[in-house]
């Protein structure tokens, strides 16, 4: 009955650490989508910015200031900032294929006799308390 319990114990312990470890990475999957979602909302606004400036650089005779060169320096930073926040991403995502957890081993369950209640033991045909036969 110990080896059945101390069996018991192991595998929930499996499932709680792999429960925790799935919720971590979700998490961080999370944080991650929304770092990506921020510096694409970011990008937006400089390339509407950036939209602004041409076209008062078009009004004025195609002349292109110092101020529009840094906002396209701006906006290849935030390309830069999206692309490695997908890397990583994808790279959590190989990482949790490559180790999956195998299930649990099943646990065998116990008879329970319909006579006295005493549990028996798994694969046992009888009780071995009042010779009841187990279903």
């Amino acid at each position: 009955m110990a080896d059945f319990l101390d069996k018991m114990i192991v595998g929930i312990n499996k499932g709680v650490s792999s429960v925790s470890e799935g919720s971590r990475a979700m998490v961080e999957k999370a944080k991650i989508n929304t770092a990506i979602s921020d510096a694409e909302k970011t990008k937006a606004q400089l390339a509407q910015q950036l939209g602004s400036l041409t076209h008062q650089a078009q009004q004025n005779g195609l002349e292109l200031p110092e101020n529009l060169l840094a906002v396209c320096g701006q906006i290849t930073a935030c390309n830069d900032r999206i692309a490695e926040l997908k890397n990583r991403l994808s790279e959590m995502e190989a990482a949790k294929a490559a180790a999956q957890v195998p299930a649990p081993e099943a646990v065998p369950t116990v008879p329970v006799c319909p006579s006295c209640g005493t549990a028996g033991r798994p694969g046992g045909k009888f009780c071995a308390k009042c010779g009841t036969a187990l279903q």
